[in-house]
C-alpha cells in the first residue's frame, strides 16, 4: 500500500521534488531525474520484499544468506549497465535499482522457504536450534 502511495507522489510531485536539490532548473536534468525516480518507485513493492525477507532471515541467523542477497543485487545492477544500457540506453539504467531488487528477490524468496523448513524440522525434534557455528538460535 506504501508503495502505490510513494509511487503516486513520484509521479505527481517528482519534478518539483527534483527542482529542490538543483541550483540551475536545467530541464534535461529534471527530467532524467524524475525518470529515475519514477522507475525506482515501481520497484518498491520488490524492495520491501527483498528487505522483510532479509531481516527475517538474518534475525534466523542466516547471515550468509543476507550477504549473498547483496551480490545478487550487485549482478542485477551490472546486468543493468552492461547488458540494458547497450539496448535501451538510459532506459536500461533507469531499472537498475529495481532489477537489482529483483535479482535480491530471486534468492531470498527461496532461501527463506527453504530456511523456515530447516528450522521447523530442528524444532519437531524437540532440542534446542544450533547453527553450524554452534551457536544457539
Amino acid at each position: 500500500m506504501l508503495s502505490a502511495v510513494l509511487l503516486g507522489v513520484a509521479v505527481l510531485f517528482g519534478r518539483e521534488a527534483a527542482a529542490l536539490f538543483l541550483t540551475e532548473n536545467d530541464p534535461m536534468v529534471i527530467t532524467y531525474a524524475y525518470e529515475i525516480a519514477t522507475a525506482m518507485a515501481w520497484g518498491y513493492g520488490l524492495l520491501v520484499i527483498l528487505n522483510v525477507l532479509r531481516f527475517t532471515l538474518q534475525g534466523m541467523g542466516f547471515t550468509f544468506l543476507t550477504i549473498l542477497s547483496g551480490v545478487m543485487e550487485m549482478v542485477g545492477r551490472g546486468a543493468a549497465g552492461l547488458v540494458l544500457e547497450p539496448i535501451f540506453g538510459f532506459n536500461g539504467i533507469r531499472f537498475a535499482h529495481p532489477l537489482a531488487w529483483l535479482f535480491g528477490d530471486i534468492l531470498l524468496i527461496p532461501a527463506f522457504f527453504y530456511c523456515i523448513r530447516r528450522v521447523r524440522s530442528r524444532e519437531s525434534v524437540g532440542g534446542e536450534l544450533i547453527r553450524s557455528e554452534g551457536d544457539a538460535i
